[in-house]
Formats: C-alpha cells, structure tokens, sequence
C-alpha cells in the first residue's frame, strides 16, 4: 500500500485556539506504515486493513494564583587578598541579616538558590580574580569572593517591605519566582488540559478527513524535539508581540503530550 502521510505545523495563527491548550503538530499514517512504527522506542498496535493512524502533539496549560515568592541577590566581597575577600563577604552576610530583622524573614528562609533550609553563613562560595580600577593598585590583583542567596517569602504581602529593606542596605535584588504549594496537582490539570485537547483535535481531523476516531493507540509524554522547538518559539514570538498568558503573581505549568489516534470510515 503506498505511503500516505500528512504533517501540518501549527505557527502563531495557533493563538485562536481554545484557552488552555495548544497543538504543536498532527499527522496521518497509513497502515502500512503500522510495522515500521512499531519498531519505535514507544510500541504501536497494528492497525487493521483500512484504519489510519493519526498522530497529534500538543501541550496542555494550568494556571493557579502565587502562594510563595523567593528573590534572588548575589553577596559579593572583595579584598587584596582571599581572607580579606571572605571577610568582607561575611560583613555584607551580616548587613544582610540585620536589613530583613523585622521583615518577617528567618535564617531558614534564606540560602543558595533551589536549598533555603540552611542559614546565610553556609560554606561554598565562588571565588574569582578581578582587578582594581586604580592605576596604582593595578600590580596587585583583587581577590573575589561571591554568594548567591534566595529568600523565599511564603506571604506575599510582606514582598515589598522585604525588597525596599535589601534596596535600602545595598544589595540589587535579582530575579523574582513565584511559586505554589500545589505543584503537583497544577502539574496534573495541564496534563488533564493537553489529553482533552488532543482527543478535539483529533475528532476534528477525523471529520475533515472524512473519517471518525476509533480509539486511542498510544500516549505519551514523550515528544519529538522539532516540536519542542517550534513551542519554544512560539511562546518567544507571543511575548513579543506582548501576547503571553503569564501574570507576576500567577504560576503556570505546561505539559506536552503526544498521541496516536485509531481513525477508520465514519
């Protein structure tokens, strides 16, 4: 049986999709490519004489409000020598500490990024070499010594009470994060969203190929890396064109999910 097969790519004219989920890619497959797809990582059922195989990839969306937010700054002391670098990096720690007493901030609230349990006098900081800016101190190289720091907030409401005092003692605050207690059920309604959207938009390819969904062959979280990429720009080109979904206090969680769809005469 010649080979059929239909791939349509999805651009920005996705943006009219229904909220929440967002194809990437579909295609069609003859039956007599069911062999061949079987010999893929991910096992396909053999299709019967006159089915087709449709394959959808998509990515489905959650959004759920900020319960936590953590600010991310870098301590840095520098000193002709290692000591002296170390030791100035211990004054800022402490200039630190003395900014957010009254914020509500605990030593447990503060650390390195992604790890906030351990208090600011951790060890593992990263060293350097710089140079000074002064001509006559320039045959002596200046020593470095960095700390990145997270401070996690679990009430919103004290961030800027928290950020004007790290402002006020010098120190730039970073990046914010928000984040939520409920992660994994975030996770588990964007993987609910894709799965619903895949089954649509096979129902809709079905009807426009003059066919009907007869079951569901595969599911998988696994997804091709053209697909991937293509998201990726996607999302870039949205933010823009000033389109993205995202909000400061508002967390999101994709998912993307691939299917192989059963389709046969209607």
């Amino acid at each position: 049986m010649r080979l059929v097969r239909l791939a349509l790519l999805l651009g920005l004219a996705a943006l009219g999709q229904p909220a929440g989920a967002q194809a990437i890619s579909v295609g069609l497959v003859s039956a007599s490519e069911a062999e061949s797809a079987a010999a893929q990582p991910v096992s396909v059922t053999p299709l019967a004489p006159g089915e087709i195989l449709l394959e959808v990839s998509g990515e489905g969306f959650a959004y759920t409000a900020a319960d936590s937010v953590r600010l991310q700054l870098v301590l840095i002391g520098r000193g002709t020598t290692q000591a002296e670098a170390r030791r100035e990096l211990e004054r800022q720690s402490v200039r630190l500490s003395q900014a957010l007493a009254g914020t509500g901030v605990g030593e447990s609230d503060v650390g390195p990024p992604g790890q906030v349990s351990p208090p600011l006098g951790f060890v593992g900081n990263e060293q350097g070499t710089g140079w000074s800016a002064d001509p006559q101190a320039q045959e002596a190289p200046q020593r470095v010594e960095r700390r990145p720091l997270e401070i996690r907030l679990r009430d919103l409401s004290r961030l800027e009470a928290v950020r004007t005092a790290v402002e006020t003692a010098g120190f730039e605050v970073g990046a914010l994060t928000y984040g939520t207690a409920n992660e994994r059920l975030l996770v588990r309604d964007a993987r609910r969203a894709a799965v619903m959207d895949l089954r649509a938009r096979a129902d809709d390819l079905a009807a426009a190929a003059g066919m009907r969904v007869l079951r569901l062959v595969r599911l998988s979280e696994r997804v091709a890396m053209s697909d991937m990429g293509q998201v990726s720009m996607q999302r870039l080109m949205q933010q823009m064109m000033g389109l993205s979904s995202g909000s400061a206090e508002r967390v999101e969680r994709s998912v993307m999910l691939s299917a192989d769809f059963a389709l046969g005469p209607q």
